[in-house]
Order: C-alpha cells, then sequence, then structure tokens
C-alpha cells in the first residue's frame, strides 16, 4: 500500500486532480471571459503573419500578456485552435501549480497536512473560474508559485527565470521580479551582474520591440482601463479592500485570521515567508489604492 502511495503517485494524482476539476468546472460552465477574445484575436492574427495586432494594419498593444499571447500563436500555427490552446495551457499551468505547492508544504514540513495546500488551490472557487475562462490567471499564478518555490530551494537563477516570464505575462509580475532579483543581490553581492543578465536577456529585446513596433511597451489596454475606471466604476478602496479579501461571503472571514496564523507560523517556526508577504503585500496595496476596476482573474495569484 505504501509503495502504491508513493511521492511519485501523490503527485500524479495532484496533478491530474487541479486538470480534472477544471476541465469539470469548464465543461459545466462553458465560461470564457470578454476580455479572452482580445488576446485570442492578437494570436490569431500573428499566427497567419498579419503581426501583434489586433487589427491588422494598427500597431497597438491592446494585450497585457505577451508572453501567452505568443504561446497561443504557437500553438496556432500547429493547427490548434486558439480557444483550446487557452484552456490546455491553463490545465497543464494549474496542474503544476497544484504539484508544486504540495512539493513546498512538504519543505516546509506539513506532514501528514501537506496535501491541504494543493487541494485549497484545486477547490478553491475563484481559481476555478478565472484558471478555466480563457485568460492567462493560470500561467501567471504557476510562475509566480514556481519562483517561490525555486526561491525557497536557493536556486536563484530559476528564480528569476520564473519571475522575469511572470512578468511578460502580466505587467504585475514586475514586483515580484524586483523582490527575488534583489533578495539574490542581497545573498550573493558579488553575483548580481550575471543575476541580473537572467531578467535583461528576455526583457530588454521585449522593450525594444515595443518601443519600436508599437511606441511604447506601455499596454494600451493598462492606459485605457485607468483613464476610464478612474472616472466611474472603480469604486472605494475599502471596496476593493472587501473585494481582495472576500469578506462579501463569510467564508472569507473565516479564512482571514486563518491566513493570518499560518503567515506567522511560518515565519516563527520554519523562517520561511517573508518574501512572499512582501510580495502578497505589496499587490494587495497596489490594487487597493489603484483606481482601475479590479476583475476577479487578478486576484487568482494572491490565493496559493
Amino acid at each position: 500500500m505504501s509503495r502504491f502511495w508513493s511521492f511519485e503517485t501523490r503527485t500524479a494524482f495532484i496533478f491530474l486532480g487541479a486538470v480534472a476539476a477544471r476541465a469539470a468546472f469548464h465543461n459545466l460552465t462553458r465560461f470564457t471571459a470578454d476580455d479572452a477574445f482580445i488576446t485570442f484575436r492578437f494570436a490569431e492574427n500573428l499566427a497567419h503573419g498579419f503581426g501583434f495586432v489586433y487589427n491588422q494594419g494598427q500597431h497597438v498593444l491592446g494585450t497585457t500578456t505577451p508572453l501567452f499571447t505568443f504561446l497561443l500563436a504557437t500553438l496556432n500555427i500547429a493547427h490548434l485552435p486558439v480557444q483550446v490552446s487557452a484552456l490546455a495551457v491553463s490545465l497543464l499551468a494549474a496542474g503544476t501549480t497544484a504539484v508544486l505547492l504540495y512539493r513546498m508544504a512538504l519543505r516546509l514540513r506539513f506532514t501528514r497536512f501537506a496535501l491541504l495546500a494543493p487541494l485549497a488551490y484545486i477547490l478553491w472557487p475563484r481559481s476555478l473560474a478565472a484558471e478555466t475562462c480563457g485568460m492567462e490567471a493560470a500561467l501567471f499564478t504557476a510562475f509566480i508559485v514556481a519562483a517561490f518555490f525555486f526561491q525557497m530551494r536557493q536556486q536563484g537563477f530559476y528564480a528569476l527565470g520564473c519571475a522575469t516570464l511572470a512578468t511578460m505575462t502580466r505587467p504585475e509580475g514586475a514586483w515580484l521580479l524586483v523582490l527575488v532579483l534583489a533578495a539574490n543581490v542581497y545573498l550573493d553581492r558579488d553575483r548580481w551582474l550575471s543575476l541580473s543578465i537572467v531578467p535583461l536577456l528576455v526583457l530588454v529585446p521585449w522593450f525594444v520591440f515595443s518601443w519600436l513596433y508599437f511606441g511604447s511597451p506601455m499596454p494600451h489596454a493598462v492606459t485605457a482601463k485607468l483613464a476610464l475606471y478612474s472616472q466611474f466604476g472603480s469604486g472605494s478602496w475599502w471596496s476593493r479592500l472587501v473585494f481582495i479579501m472576500g469578506w462579501r461571503n463569510p467564508a472569507g472571514w473565516i479564512a482571514t485570521p486563518l491566513a493570518i496564523y499560518g503567515a506567522v507560523w511560518l515565519y516563527r517556526k520554519q523562517n520561511w515567508g517573508r518574501l512572499a508577504l512582501l510580495w502578497l503585500g505589496g499587490m494587495m496595496l497596489f490594487y487597493t489604492i489603484s483606481h482601475t476596476r479590479l476583475f476577479f482573474w487578478y486576484l487568482t495569484p494572491l490565493h496559493p
């Protein structure tokens, strides 16, 4: 029995559990977010040779997820429909996230409770919805969790690589990249240049391309939403905080003290969590005080 329930078997069950839960949810709801079709169109035009554009001939960066767009375009060249590709990438990313959470829980000596970490993620309602709606949420979450996983293992270059890919998946990934780079430079000041090269090799070419092709590396979708929702629709800072914390539901009030207790326990007993708390606090502060409307898929990476 113990041989059957080996580490490899548990890992496989966790991966397949995350995939199956999301596949079943998508099969029941058939929900695809409106914003996803913007990325789908960019990917299709890129795959068909029309360029990185929404409308042919108009060089406007209307998507905030260049890496996800490139992935969908590549799969579309292989004759996979972009909507199917988006779901497939998300399912694989979700399975990877669940496995990484389990491995982190084992490393943090959760012992027999280690399965609770991936199980909570697999069944978390916001994650189920956000990671099956065609958006980049699952991929972004996977890169973030992977960055913390490798940082925990003191594999700084891998952590920086994942943080860089997170930045290419969503602009908010830049905060994680800054923290991971600062942490690794602090731990090994003599290697600051080689550590910095990792993100520079990816981000500098993208920024140069964006300046030349679009006129700016800043996605127009960001500036448009800031202009629109700064006038109306963003709500007060308190309403955004309530939405972030899930306090409109009794489960949010239960989860909040449990999360605080867990953070204190990790810090005191395991001497881990400072970097994660800095990242989480910064993201929550940014979303709370920003003047843009919060969509539920923005918050998915905060939950694991």
